[in-house]
């Protein structure tokens, strides 16, 4: 992660932080005299509000890597979906053990106070700094999508740099022509080093597509990588010779083959017109051609508007409607969340063999 994107993800915990620690803080103190006092006091609407507001956090807004930089400011977990699990797990507790939820809950404000710090003081840092504004990466109207080259897909030089770019040119095609757009309509923004990323600018109609296609490809790669594991483990037993090892392989294409043509079938029941034969075949390349970037451990990533960017976006000549942007949102919080099951494979199986 960059700079610009810590200052913004920065930003983001401390547009947040002054809601959050007001509704967790009031939250926390009535659990806390309900440890202490046995004259009771009802929970439900402290813990409704704090639930809704954190059910309403729009997660999809920052990247993977800044959500994991939540994790090491210490509060991922009481953030959006997971903080809402985590506060009605924790009051499930207070009905039979209210000292320990108090702590819990305690634990977690103290948490979130200090990440409301941190980020207060990273902002006054590069508060001075130009790109804060002018880098940050988004085009009116689209949504950015991260595509990091890491694992097998790393790119190492021109000829990795030349052959992934050609896949992804094939990949940006079949699912643009999917809803009738030229490859030029997607953008590229921005790059940063590392495992190398770079940054696309995609419609509302494409994302849809592409992350509807990320989630069910995460969800077919993590099967062949399983029986790819399973063969790699079977190695060692006795008896487990060559030809069952070519027999789980040959299994592990044919959950491939058999799974490209199921999101090609769940795609098209999803969209409003009909493929042709040409646009049906580019788009079943582009699925398979996105299934060998995920098993070789490359990573896709989706980063939603803003509300400000969403409400920008409608003052100009296109008015973006608000279920799609939140239909939008749904599938990446899909998408990835099926990625990181695939992460988890992806460091243990040697996907070129």
């Amino acid at each position: 992660m960059n700079v610009s994107e810590l200052y913004l993800m920065a930003k983001w915990l401390k547009d947040h932080g002054r809601t959050l620690n007001s509704l967790y803080l009031s939250l926390q103190q009535t659990i806390a005299h309900n440890a202490a006092q046995p004259q009771k006091q009802p929970l439900e609407e402290q813990l409704n509000q704090l639930d809704d507001y954190l059910k309403g956090m729009n997660m999809s807004q920052l990247s993977s890597a800044q959500i994991a930089y939540l994790d090491r400011f210490n509060v991922g977990s009481i953030l959006g979906q997971r903080g809402s699990n985590f506060i009605n797990s924790t009051v499930k507790k207070s009905a039979y053990d209210p000292a320990t939820a108090n702590s819990d809950m305690e634990e977690a404000h103290n948490r979130l106070m200090k990440a409301i710090q941190k980020a207060a003081k990273i902002l006054e840092a590069l508060s001075g700094v130009a790109f804060a504004k002018d880098h940050e990466l988004y085009e009116p109207g689209h949504v950015t999508v991260r595509i990091e080259f890491q694992g097998q897909a790393e790119i190492r030089n021109v000829v990795d740099w030349k052959n992934w770019s050609a896949t992804w040119h094939d990949i940006v095609r079949g699912v643009g022509r999917t809803v009738n757009e030229a490859p030029e309509n997607t953008k590229v923004i921005g790059a940063s080093q590392g495992s190398v990323i770079m940054i696309l600018a995609v419609t509302y109609g494409f994302t849809r597509i592409l992350a509807l296609i990320a989630k069910s490809i995460a969800s077919i790669a993590k099967d062949y990588l399983e029986v790819r594991m399973a063969a790699e483990k079977l190695k060692v037993i006795k008896g487990f010779n060559a030809e069952n090892e070519k027999k789980l392989l040959e299994n592990a294409e044919e959950i491939q083959k058999s799974g490209v043509e199921r999101v090609i079938k769940e795609l098209k029941e999803s969209l409003d017109h009909q493929l042709d034969g040409d646009v049906e075949a580019e788009l079943r390349r582009s699925i398979s051609k996105i299934l060998e970037f995920y098993t070789k451990g490359g990573e896709v990533d989706f980063v939603s508007p803003s509300a400000e960017q969403a409400d920008a976006d409608n003052d100009g000549d296109e008015v973006i409607d608000e279920e799609i942007i939140a239909e939008i949102r749904q599938e990446i919080e899909a998408a990835r969340q099926a990625q990181e099951e695939v992460k988890l494979l992806t460091s243990q199986v040697d996907a070129s063999d």
